[in-house]
């Protein structure tokens, strides 16, 4: 089961600490969840450095998503 979290940033370029960007136009890059918030397309814009988990960002409400693989 995958969980999720909301975190609140300036933009889809500062990631929550422990978190790298993803490559651009590489295969995570293309990567979409739906923010259940705002009810959109969320880009995938990093991975966990722990390789546990994707960020996604929410353009509407201008957040970050991630994701757990647990």
């Amino acid at each position: 089961m995958s969980t999720a979290a909301v975190t609140t940033l300036a933009g889809p370029d500062i990631l929550p600490a422990g978190c790298v960007h993803v490559r651009p136009g590489g295969v995570l890059s293309r990567v979409r969840r739906t923010c259940t918030t705002h009810r959109c397309d969320a880009q995938c814009v990093g991975r966990r450095s722990d390789g546990d988990g994707l960020v996604y960002w929410c353009a509407e409400g201008r957040h970050h998503l991630t994701s757990d693989k647990r």
